[in-house]
């Protein structure tokens, strides 16, 4: 393995741990702890359906930061982009598969903690990550790799899969 790919998964495996700690783990635990009674709803047995939603997230989510380190030789952090356009993989079927990963972790953990205050968390990322993708990444994306991103965003979808051609 190189020393840049290295550096890329080593620098992945921090941005991933920081970013998806912050906003997979320790604000859905604060809001989980300040949140009243009222603000959960009774799912029993069905809470485990979770999972459906928690394993191909994390595991979307992961290939997508691999891919980024060993296709893009970069991370998807601001400090640190890719150094080619990454369109391999689940890139190939929309253009924000992380996202969808992390949207699907947290939907994940709305269902196992039966939790309004979730629900509101999730809508909420949801619409900053739509600004964010529109307002910032794909202006830079742009600026970066010119014609070569405007063609891939012509053909794959911002955020609801296309799964056939």
């Amino acid at each position: 393995m190189s020393t840049s790919v290295r550096r890329a998964t080593l620098m992945i495996l921090v941005y991933a741990t920081l970013f998806v700690g912050l906003v997979a783990v320790l604000n859905p635990g604060v809001l989980l702890w300040v949140s009243p009674a009222w603000a959960f709803f009774p799912l029993g047995n069905l809470r485990w359906l979770a999972l459906v939603l928690f394993i191909p997230g994390a595991l979307l989510a992961g290939w997508c930061a691999l891919s980024f380190a060993l296709v893009g030789l970069g991370t998807p952090a601001p400090f640190d982009p890719p150094k080619k356009l990454v369109v391999r993989g689940p890139y190939l079927v929309v253009r924000n598969p992380m996202y969808l990963g992390l949207l699907l972790i947290l939907a994940a953990e709305v269902v196992w903690f039966s939790s309004w205050a979730l629900l509101l968390y999730v809508i909420l990322v949801s619409i900053a990550l739509h600004h964010v993708v529109v307002r910032y990444e794909e202006l830079a994306l742009k600026a970066s790799f010119g014609e070569e991103f405007e063609q891939y965003a012509a053909t794959v979808p911002r955020w609801l899969p296309r799964l056939w051609r």
